[in-house]
């Protein structure tokens, strides 16, 4: 999207990973699982509506596999 600062982006993403290594708060939760979920979290974010289709596709990919 032609909106996005990549660079403020970027930063929010990176420190998102930091927050759940450093709060203690976090270990309660699998951290592969709470990655996941920031991931997509995100990618929805930053993502156009057609992206999200995209992202759909990947996912119902990904889970077909496991």
């Amino acid at each position: 999207r032609k909106t996005i600062d990549i660079e403020i982006i970027a930063f929010a993403r990176i420190e998102s990973i930091m927050m759940t290594l450093k709060n203690p708060a976090a270990a309660k939760f699998d951290f592969n699982k709470l990655q996941i979920q920031q991931m997509e979290l995100f990618m929805y974010g930053i993502s156009s509506l057609d992206g999200h289709a995209l992202i759909e596709k990947y996912l119902n990919q990904i889970k077909k596999k496991k």
